[in-house]
């Protein structure tokens, strides 16, 4: 009997066991699965605050993306206007352009044209010098020529040797600075009478430049400077010029000064002397007073001879400067 009890005893343990045991595990899965929705709601709650998130930006975006169309379109219209800027800059660029090769055309020939001047002007101051000599034979008072008519005169010469020989210029520089030169021929008191280009007809074998003197400038603070310059070398040989500085009186002449020069190359430039006048006790005049020898030279007569041979190039006189030709040279006034 009581082996009977003890066994429904043990059932009972065993029952009540396996019951408790249930709602054990009963009671841990439901915590399981609370805790698991409690994740779901925060996974949730977070999937809604990206989509919110993501929503935002994809607001933002379309925004940006519109303002950019609009920039876009802002930015072509300028393009478009700077487009029809710039051709209409081009147009005022080409009608500029015609301007300048107008007024290039037209310094081309105010340059000819004032060579064209010069040279009359030359022209004249030999037809009045002409004038003025021809008076003097007239009315008896000497023989017209510049024996009787200068004071002092300067003499180059230098041998022909063939059809086309060297161009030898006289430079002289007035105590005023002035420079009186084969295009500028009238100096304040003097006048170089004749230029000889080294092609003239000559009847003796000899090429002559003279200058002459019938007064003297009354600025005697600076002496006349006087140089030699080669215009054009068409020989390979030397060639020698002679000066000679000649004093008039009463139709005699006498030489005061003499110096040959050795000539090599073209634009070879060689001082020659200095004159001076000082005034007279008796008359109120500037006369000849000393003549020396100086290493002085004239400050831009290289630029004066290229000026020249320019005008010469423009009225076709002289071939262009890239021309393979002999070396340039103008022609007689």
């Amino acid at each position: 009997m009581k082996q009977q009890k003890y066994n429904n005893l043990l059932a009972f343990l065993d029952l009540l066991f396996c019951i408790t045991m249930t709602y054990i595990a009963l009671f841990v899965l439901s915590v399981i699965q609370i805790k698991q929705i409690e994740v779901t709601k925060e996974d949730h709650q977070a999937l809604k605050l990206k989509y919110e998130s993501v929503l935002t930006d994809s607001a933002r975006l379309r925004q940006e993306n519109s303002n950019k169309q609009i920039s876009v379109q802002l930015l072509s219209k300028e393009i478009s206007t700077l487009k029809n800027l710039l051709q209409s800059k081009e147009t005022e660029l080409q009608s500029a352009q015609k301007d300048v090769t107008k007024l290039k055309n037209d310094a081309t020939k105010l340059k000819y044209d004032s060579a064209k001047l010069k040279n009359a002007e030359n022209k004249l101051a030999d037809a009045e010098q002409q004038i003025k000599e021809l008076k003097e034979k007239q009315s008896n008072t000497g023989i017209g020529n510049w024996k009787t008519t200068a004071k002092i005169a300067i003499e180059i010469s230098w041998n022909k040797t063939g059809t086309e020989d060297d161009d030898i210029d006289i430079y002289i520089q007035s105590p005023d600075k002035k420079i009186t030169y084969f295009g500028d021929r009238m100096g304040k008191g003097f006048f170089i009478d004749r230029d000889d280009t080294g092609k003239e007809d000559v009847s003796n074998q000899t090429h002559k430049e003279v200058t002459k003197f019938f007064g003297f400038s009354n600025t005697s603070e600076n002496p006349y400077l006087v140089n030699l310059h080669v215009y054009s070398k068409r020989s390979n040989k030397p060639t020698v010029v002679t000066f000679k500085l000649l004093r008039i009186e009463d139709n005699n002449i006498s030489t005061m000064f003499e110096k040959e020069v050795v000539f090599m190359k073209e634009d070879q430039i060689e001082p020659i002397i200095e004159i001076k006048a000082t005034r007279s006790r008796d008359v109120e005049e500037y006369r000849f007073s000393t003549a020396i020898p100086t290493s002085k030279k004239i400050p831009n007569i290289l630029d004066i001879a290229k000026a020249s041979r320019e005008r010469d190039r423009l009225s076709g006189r002289l071939p262009p400067s890239n021309t393979t030709n002999s070396t340039p040279s103008r022609n007689n006034d």
